[in-house]
């Protein structure tokens, strides 16, 4: 076996032995109103304070609207990130009820959910900005008109 395919194999063991250790948690924000009140730039922000390696948010929308966030890492920092979950929110946010529970599927690096959100946010400015001017195009009062 040559060196590389060595490495290779020491880096996967290693990989592994991480995803062994690493504890996840699947945790459900249910609320009268968790969507469109910044919650999940507000976890991602106390995800990457705390050094979360592994991080996933999305909104579901069911009879109550649901953020759900998968973590993967450490134990005392998952620990910390649900305690933070369960005792601080976003301002405008209306809680009904936070679950937690054991989680075995995978869940991407913070870095990849970090890009990924920054991406749909940035999308969704765009497309506020455009009907923006489109509104303001058709309120526009001409000079020929007064």
């Amino acid at each position: 076996m040559d060196t590389v395919n060595i490495i290779k194999d020491k880096n996967r063991l290693r990989s592994k032995e991480k995803e062994i250790s690493m504890e996840k948690r699947r945790i459900l924000i249910k609320g009268k109103k968790v969507h469109n009140v910044g919650y999940r730039a507000f976890l991602l922000d106390e995800a990457e304070a705390i050094l979360i390696h592994n991080f996933s948010a999305r909104n579901i929308k069911n009879e109550t609207e649901i953020v759900e966030v998968l973590v993967g890492g450490n134990k005392e920092k998952i620990d910390t990130f649900i305690k933070f979950i369960k005792n601080i929110y976003p301002e405008a946010a209306e809680i009904i009820d936070i679950s937690v529970e054991d989680y075995n599927g995978e869940i991407r690096t913070i870095e990849a959910y970090s890009r990924s959100f920054s991406a749909s946010q940035l999308s969704k400015i765009a497309i506020t900005g455009v009907s923006l001017l489109k509104n303001q195009k058709s309120t526009q009062v001409l000079p020929e008109q007064l």
